[in-house]
């Protein structure tokens, strides 16, 4: 099917020129619209033709250069989208990628101003414009920056601008040996973090068309690069843990006393962070003498989840009269969390194996720096696997999709395990 693109005049007003703007169909679903650069008179224009009048191309000598330019337009459109269709490659042909060759050909073959030659320069601005979204939150931000100086570190070691020709499965596997030869080298995850940033921006880069051939999103981190997406460790707290957590008198810092509730009712709740806000009056309802709080998931398909209310649960939140106000943000609560932690005496070591540089190495770090909110669902998990509640039951509170990931978040630990069955099963 020839794909031809219609031109519209905008803005209308009458006795002024307004500007030309060609829309085209890509595939289905998917259009994409370019100001052509050009203007014209709406009392000038034939909306049938989608070109200017001829009866007023000898009043206005540049007119002709307009039609001339919508219909060079036009034949450029039509071979591109012919082209990329003969290749079957349509779905690479993305509105942004687009625009993009449809400005350098109005520049008759120049890449459009503010395009990048070397990869540096690239992601520089793609930095600087992430930096200006309000949309991303502050943490983001820092991170982005953080990947970017570690990419100029390396271009600085190489010693000479790398091209846009130059990207390539090779250029990602030499700045992971960089990375992971640095004298502080980064945990293999931090590694595959920045490698990730990296390919986001150059597979942008190549959707502008700014590289030839290789596109940056097929290559696989873990795959063709051998980099783990090992997180920190998990852990849970036990009983006596949590006790030692809500035994901390905090009244003197009633925001640290606020946070530290909202986790400890979480643990009874195992809400996700991003429903801690919903831990209110209006979400509770109250069913044969039991209260039950009733929220809507918000992955997968929206199903309903209804959870029992912990006694200890209730009994906090019924402090704050079920209303706990604005929660702070999920960095922040991490912050407090790991000091909450810290003074209720979690200073014990834990054991982990860490990749840096993909090589093993055995690390001693605190337990109270591995707290975060998220040790709260863990716990609730744990807590009620320990019990003894069926694994499906949970699944039910949680609101989990697989039976397989509720065993995931269960971190009881070989010891406490041991003891668990020794009483259960050995005292007969």
């Amino acid at each position: 099917m020839r794909r031809a693109p219609t031109f519209i005049v905008l803005n209308k007003i009458e006795d002024e020129f307004n500007p030309i703007r060609m829309s085209v169909s890509l595939t289905e679903g998917k259009r994409a619209h370019v100001a052509t650069g050009e203007y014209v008179k709406v009392k000038h224009w034939d909306k049938k033709s989608c070109r200017i009048s001829d009866r007023y191309v000898d009043l206005y000598p540049d007119y002709s250069f307009v039609n001339q330019r919508l219909d060079d337009l036009t034949h450029f459109t039509v071979s591109l989208i012919t082209d990329y269709r003969r290749r079957k490659e349509l779905y690479l042909l993305t509105p942004e990628k687009f625009r993009f060759l449809v400005k350098k050909f109005l520049r008759d073959g120049e890449a459009p101003e503010g395009s990048a030659t070397d990869v540096l320069t690239y992601y520089k601005s793609y930095v600087d414009r992430r930096q200006k979204e309000a949309r991303l939150k502050d943490g983001t931000k820092k991170h982005e920056l953080a990947s970017y100086r570690a990419f100029e570190r390396f271009v600085k070691s190489v010693g000479y601008q790398i091209g846009m020709d130059e990207v390539k499965l090779s250029l990602f596997e030499a700045y992971r040996d960089f990375l992971g030869n640095e004298p502080s080298a980064p945990l293999d995850v931090t590694i595959s973090r920045h490698m990730k940033r990296l390919k986001e921006a150059l597979s942008k880069a190549y959707v502008e068309g700014l590289i030839p051939q290789f596109n940056p999103n097929e290559i696989k981190l873990s795959a063709q690069l051998g980099l783990t997406r090992q997180a920190r460790e998990n852990i849970a707290l036990d009983k006596d843990q949590l006790n030692r957590i809500i035994a901390l008198d905090l009244s003197h810092r009633p925001g640290l006393r606020k946070l530290r509730d909202l986790f400890v009712i979480n643990c009874y709740l195992g809400l996700r962070f991003n429903r801690w806000q919903e831990i209110n009056g209006k979400n509770i309802v109250e069913t044969d003498g039991v209260k039950l709080l009733e929220i809507i998931t918000k992955k997968g398909k929206g199903k309903k989840i209804t959870i029992p209310v912990h006694p200890t649960a209730d009994k906090i939140a019924s402090k704050y009269g079920w209303n706990f106000g604005r929660v702070m943000t999920n960095q922040k609560a991490n912050k407090y969390l790991q000091e909450i932690a810290q003074m209720a005496g979690f200073t014990e070591n834990f054991k982990r194996v860490a990749r840096r540089g993909q090589r093993d190495t055995v690390e001693q770090i605190p337990m109270y720096k591995l707290i975060s909110t998220h040790t709260a669902r863990r716990t609730f998990v744990t807590i009620h696997a320990a019990n003894g509640m069926p694994l499906t039951d949970i699944q039910g509170l949680t609101g989990h999709g697989t039976r397989e990931m509720v065993e995931h978040y269960s971190k009881e630990t070989p010891t406490a395990r041991a003891v668990r069955i020794a009483k259960k099963f050995f005292n007969n």
